[in-house]
């Protein structure tokens, strides 16, 4: 048990001291670009961006300070997203950016379809060929604000 206290009191100290600001600084920055990473990770947009990373320029209209759920992380106003005839376009703000590149997905490997209500809220759930168990849940009424933008190339599965 004492062997167990001095290795992580050794461990404590090896962070910079946090009662100074350079060191705030570089323990806060340290902790948000951990934060940003497991984000990424554990939500399911590095299995995203291995498939989708954008390569060109989106045409359609971005609607900003929406939200989604990624797997199991709630992205609340912080999402970008578009279609148009050809694409999807998903991002983040600058302050996720890193780890989080935006995407362009083509309409032919999106799905999707309504799930059950929750409280007062419907909701559609995307899925993607090239990132098969990736789930991006929104709310209807953006479902169908996409669905008019992408002009009838894209519809999603009503319940």
């Amino acid at each position: 048990m004492d062997a167990i206290r001095k290795a992580l009191e050794e461990f404590c100290r090896s962070f910079p001291r946090v009662d100074n600001p350079a060191g705030f600084l570089t323990f806060f920055v340290f902790i948000w670009l951990l934060a940003v990473f497991l984000l990424s990770a554990l939500g399911g947009w590095r299995k995203l961006q291995k498939a989708y990373r954008k390569n060109g320029d989106f045409g359609g209209r971005i609607l900003s300070f929406q939200s989604a759920n990624i797997g199991n992380v709630n992205y609340g106003n912080c999402i970008k997203i578009g279609m148009d005839e050809r694409e999807l376009f998903l991002g983040v703000f600058i302050i996720f950016r890193l780890f989080h590149p935006d995407l362009l997905i083509p309409l032919t490997e999106v799905s999707g379809r309504e799930i059950k209500k929750y409280l007062f809220f419907k909701f559609v759930e995307l899925t993607f060929q090239e990132a098969p168990g990736v789930k991006v849940r929104i709310t209807k009424s953006l479902a169908d604000t996409l669905e008019k933008e992408s002009a009838g190339s894209w519809r999603y599965k009503r319940i």
